[in-house]
C-alpha cells in the first residue's frame, strides 16, 4: 500500500459515517409519502413538525445509517418512527425514546412529552404502537442531522 493509499483511507474514516456495529447488511429503507402515510398510526399533515428529537448528537452513526446518509445535505427524506415510553430511563422517568430503522435515535425532548404522550397513547390504544413521519434535517459537511417528528 502506498503513501496516497494511505492517505485516502484516512479521509474515508473521517468522511465516510460509521456503520454501526449492530447494523444489518442491508441498506437502509427509503420510505415515499404513501408508505409513510400508510403505515404511521399517527397521520402526518406533512407540514408539521416541530417536535424536535433531542440527543440526536449522541446517535449521530445510528442517523446515519438510518437515512443513507451521504455527506451531504439531507434536503426531504423522511423515515417512519416508533414511538416508546421509556421509563428505564436514568435521566428522566416520563421518557419517550425515538427508533427510526431499527435504531433508537433520541428522544423526544421534555419540553414536547406532555404534548405527544396523550397522542401516543391514543395511537397505542387504537393500532396497539405509536409510529409518526420522522423528517431528518441538516447534514452536510461537519454539521448534525437532526430529526423533526410530525406530529399535529
Amino acid at each position: 500500500m502506498g503513501f496516497f493509499d494511505s492517505l485516502k483511507e484516512i479521509k474515508a474514516a473521517f468522511t465516510t459515517p460509521a456503520k454501526p456495529k449492530f447494523a444489518p447488511e442491508r441498506p437502509a429503507i427509503v420510505w415515499s409519502k404513501d408508505q409513510l402515510e400508510e403505515s404511521a398510526t399517527i397521520e402526518p399533515d406533512w407540514e408539521y413538525s416541530d417536535i424536535a428529537v433531542a440527543g440526536v448528537t449522541y446517535y449521530q452513526p445510528q442517523i446515519e445509517w438510518a437515512c443513507a446518509y451521504n455527506n451531504q445535505e439531507i434536503g426531504n427524506r423522511y423515515a417512519l418512527a416508533l414511538l416508546e415510553f421509556d421509563p428505564e430511563n436514568e435521566h428522566d422517568k416520563k421518557a419517550i425514546k425515538v427508533t427510526m430503522q431499527g435504531y433508537l435515535v433520541g428522544h423526544v425532548a421534555r419540553g414536547d412529552q406532555r404534548e405527544v404522550a396523550p397522542i401516543m397513547r391514543k395511537a397505542i390504544k387504537k393500532h396497539g404502537t405509536a409510529s409518526c413521519v420522522g423528517k431528518f434535517v441538516g447534514g452536510g459537511e461537519g454539521m448534525t442531522i437532526g430529526i423533526r417528528l410530525d406530529i399535529p
